[in-house]
């Protein structure tokens, strides 16, 4: 049953999907997807439709005239009544998509979709109380220093994101009775985000091709043939274009920028001017967007010869062309390149060993846009879905003949396989659609209809008009209730920016400007604010201040160092699920903890991934065994105090943040790693010197003879080769079943071309360890450097995680370069701090033993017995002082090396400290996981 189970599921799509559900169901877990939803009845949908059918009848009517109409809204009607037969049917939408591959499906738990819920809910009550506050406290005056500072926004920058596609489509030959019409889907354009812009109109030595002249935001932009681009304009489009010249052929797909990625006013017009290249004059059927219907869109369709019809509000889903025939197969064709395009940088991270990461540029969002277009025309070319969309959305019921009357093309033979309406739509909509055209002729609209007519939500009454002027022929009536302020136009068109754009806009006393005009409370409307005397704290009060942070600093960091101590007793616990409140599908499983925050832990479980569960629901009879990653200061003292009884430590160079750590180093790193995790003789370590005395000569240390001996024990083996120089780590680990047991081996290399001569120096030091011809391993590590000094560190890293692993101590988490450089640095100086202080302690000692003797024998004179003591508490025997010091007891800088010594010390202290934190802003390293 299993082996059909899974034979199904590997063949069967609509099996999985099913069973996916299943799983995020019993999971508690809900796909996010985007829900539409418009509280519309279907009775004003139907008086919607049909108005609109109305509007685009009456529209060909106009349009087939054998008599010039004066009422027609075109640039020169005398040329459109001599070219009515070229004349074409247009519609074009947008497709917002993201064309960018996302890792997969989104699922968010139930639960937190409930908080986020309660959240929204308070989030609404606080907006709502604050916008009462706001429209209490504005005035008029805020109202015209936002209207400064808009006029004194300049043009945005270019970021580089995609957000939208605005596909064309034509029916030629409508207006000749004797042929059949020809559907065709026109080029597409890719808009993306930046400053308004046609790739195409800009040569390949970044000049301008063609004159163009637009106004945005109250500025004029022209733009002169021949003209040198600016530097920043569309930057990574053209380097694309020279780089991938074949992505660009055809143009099929052409890329444009605007600020927000949409169909504005600007586009509009760009996008009438490519099309009138094309086709002469057209009735052009859009939709009710802003950008097509502001006095420039207007003025665009006007000088373009465009006769121009709406899509009724709210219904676009219904009736448009693009949304019912095309935008389903393209984003279906572009969801299918996302799944092939993720399964190559999957496959590309498997075979390189890393975490797939989904990142692609520009040259994988033109393709997609690519194959979105061609398959448009692809479904055009077999099915003309052109023609099948502009029927099923009832705009072709009537075509024009010789007389220009309008007749029902159902009785044609070309629309024969063509039927109107769609699943969508419901029978009864296109019940009246031939109601309102007599005798071929529309029937005009009464004024009661015109009164009637509903007024959308966002613009106004686009079909209706009560000034039909030759050059607009349209109106925007915007009801008083919901008229903006000039501050809120300005507000709302920031809103709409890309948030990259909205960062840069403006300079710093445009921002402050806008700052200014926030509404302030009532209490404080209207009224002057003195400014605040300064406080006059005594010195007594600054120390009582600065004492109480700091001491507060400390219990701080003391409460956060208790609370992780206690967080990590839990990491890598293996316990099992019994509290009543967890879920009842994970009761009885055996889980293991990967983080502990508060009164929750993150388990890993069999077959549902992390999920967090309550303490009291876990069962954990027995915590593995916690080493925590730094030292507490006692317990760094005490190891310090122990490293100094090697002579070799005492004597290590700080380490200097850039630096290739040297092998005393390494020693000293690794002296840390073992204070804070005793392993004993459980792991044991080989030193650079013994690696590279056995690499040369092939001498065995007693370090790799007591790891032949044991049955169960771990050897690390860190290997310093040249040429160039670097860092490599071998590990070697017995599980204790015997002591002729082969050992696992493990090579770490951090180096992504790794060096002959390392993998030279691993392979001998093997064969020395193992006492037999072994092939050394492929390097086993994920992570590859981006320096070139920082093998050394992570070497030290990888034998930290590899002892904790051998010991069963919870593993510890990644460090970038930066961290583990300030470790090995706090190390080495509390080693020289405490060497200080043992020092300091043993004058002290030498002082008191001097105290306790006769006074006789401590000196004759007050002078000498103080000369003595100062001698002594410092532990020299010289006799300080100098011209430079006035022959002070003390001495200074150059007579006292005592001095001199603590002086040099401190100054090494601070410009590591300096160094670390510089370099820490420029390097940020971490390990994939």
């Amino acid at each position: 049953a299993w082996r059909q189970k899974l034979k199904t599921l590997q063949t069967k799509k609509k099996q999985r999907d099913k069973e996916a559900t299943k799983l995020a169901a019993r999971a508690g877990l809900r796909e996010r997807s985007c829900q539409q939803t418009q509280n519309i009845s279907k009775e004003e949908l139907r008086k919607r439709m049909e108005a609109a059918w109305r509007h685009y009848d009456s529209q060909l009517y106009k349009a087939a005239q054998p008599v010039v109409q004066e009422d027609l809204p075109v640039r020169d009607r005398e040329a459109w009544f001599v070219n009515r037969k070229q004349t074409v049917l247009t519609f074009s939408d947008q497709i917002p998509v993201w064309l960018k591959p996302p890792p997969g499906k989104m699922l968010v738990s139930t639960v937190r979709q409930e908080r986020a819920l309660q959240q929204r809910v308070r989030k609404r009550a606080r907006k709502k109380q604050a916008e009462q506050l706001k429209e209490e406290a504005a005035g008029e005056a805020a109202e015209q220093q936002m209207v400064a500072a808009e006029e004194e926004l300049g043009e945005p920058e270019q970021p580089v994101e995609t957000a939208a596609r605005s596909p064309g489509q034509a029916v030629e030959e409508y207006f000749q009775p004797d042929k059949k019409p020809v559907g065709r889907v026109m080029p597409s354009i890719l808009l993306v985000y930046g400053s308004h812009c046609r790739l195409e109109n800009i040569s390949e030595s970044g000049h301008w091709l063609e004159t163009e002249q637009y106004e945005y935001q109250g500025q004029t932009v022209r733009r002169e043939a021949g003209q040198k681009v600016s530097g920043v304009l569309m930057r990574q489009w053209r380097q694309l274009r020279q780089e991938r010249p074949e992505l660009f052929q055809g143009d099929e797909v052409l890329v444009w920028s605007q600020p927000s990625a949409v169909v504005d006013s600007v586009i509009y017009a760009f996008q009438q001017a490519l099309e009138a290249k094309e086709h002469r004059q057209a009735v052009d059927l859009i939709d009710a967007f802003v950008g097509g219907w502001t006095e420039a869109g207007s003025e665009a369709a006007f000088i373009t010869q465009r006769l121009r019809c709406c899509v009724g509000a709210g219904t676009t889903g219904l009736t448009q062309l693009t949304d019912i025939a095309l935008a389903q197969p393209a984003k279906a064709a572009l969801s299918r390149y996302h799944n092939d395009l993720r399964d190559m940088l999957r496959e590309k991270a498997r075979q390189e060993g890393v975490t797939p990461t989904y990142k692609t540029g520009l040259a994988e969002i033109l393709e997609a846009a690519r194959v979105m277009h061609q398959r448009m025309q692809q479904l055009n070319e077999t099915s003309e879905t052109v023609l099948r969309g502009a029927r099923s959305g009832g705009w072709l019921h009537y075509r024009p003949d010789e007389a220009g009357d309008l007749q029902p093309v159902s009785a044609q033979p070309w629309a024969k396989d063509f039927p109107e309406g769609n699943s969508k739509m419901a029978p009864h909509m296109l019940s009246d659609r031939a109601k309102y055209v007599k005798s071929g002729k529309p029937v005009p609209f009464t004024e009661e209809e015109k009164g009637q007519q509903p007024q959308p939500e966002y613009e106004g009454s686009y079909l209706f008009s009560s000034q039909h002027g030759v050059q607009t022929g349209f109106f925007v009536d915007m009801p008083a209730d919901f008229a903006m302020s000039q501050a809120e136009q300005l507000a709302v068109e920031e809103l709409l920016q890309h948030p990259t754009v909205r960062q840069k806009a403006g300079s710093k006393a445009q921002r402050q400007a806008l700052e200014q005009v926030r509404p302030v409370s009532s209490k404080t409307a209207g009224k002057k604010l003195k400014p605040s005397a300064k406080l006059k704290y005594s010195h007594l009060q600054k120390r009582k201040k600065k004492q109480s942070k700091k001491t507060a600093a400390i219990k701080t960091a003391e409460a956060a160092e208790k609370a992780e101590e206690e967080e990590s007793e839990w990491n890598g616990a293996i316990g099992r699920v019994v509290g009543e409140t967890a879920k009842a599908a994970w009761q009885g499983l055996v889980v293991t903890v990967e983080k502990a925050k508060g009164s929750q832990l993150l388990c890993q479980i069999p077959s549902k991934g992390s999920q967090w569960i309550c303490k009291a629901d876990l069962e954990c009879p027995l915590l593995p065994k916690t080493a925590r990653q730094t030292m507490a200061p006692q317990q760094l003292k005490d190891a310090a105090r122990q490293s100094l009884q090697a002579d070799w430590m005492q004597q290590v160079d700080l380490y200097q943040f850039g630096q290739l750590v040297t092998d005393d180093q390494l020693l000293a790193g690794w002296r840390e790693i073992s204070s804070r995790l005793k392993p004993g003789s459980a792991v044991r370590w080989v030193t650079p010197a013994q690696s590279k005395l056995a690499a040369e000569t092939g001498a065995v240390c007693k370090a790799m003879e007591d790891f032949l001996a044991d049955s169960k024990t771990l050897l690390l083996v860190p290997i310093h080769s040249s040429a160039p120089q670097h860092w490599t780590l071998l590990s070697l680990s017995k599980a204790g079943s015997s002591k002729e047991e082969q050992p696992e081996v493990q090579y770490f290399d951090t180096l992504k071309m790794q060096p002959e001569t390392a993998k030279a120096a691993a392979s001998t030091v093997l064969q020395v360890c193992l006492q037999t011809e072994t092939e050394l391993p492929v390097p086993c590590n994920r992570f590859h450097q981006s320096d070139g000094f920082s093998c050394g560190l992570w070497c030290l890293q990888y034998m930290e995680r590899q002892a904790r692993e051998f010991l069963g101590c919870s593993q510890s988490t990644w460090q970038t370069v930066g961290e583990l450089s300030q470790k090995l640095q706090s190390w080495q100086e509390a080693v020289l701090k405490q060497k200080s202080l043992d020092k300091a302690a043993k004058a002290l000692e030498a002082k008191k033993a001097a105290e306790k003797q006769p006074a006789e024998e401590a000196g004759k004179t007050k002078k000498k017995g103080k000369v003595a003591q100062t001698k002594l508490q410092l532990g020299w025997d010289e006799q300080f002082g100098c011209s430079k010091c006035k022959y002070s007891k003390t001495g200074c800088l150059a007579c006292n090396p005592a001095k001199m010594l603590r002086w040099a010390e401190k100054q090494q202290r601070r410009k590591v400290s300096e160094a670390v934190t510089v370099a820490e802003k420029k390097v940020r390293t971490r390990p994939e996981r």
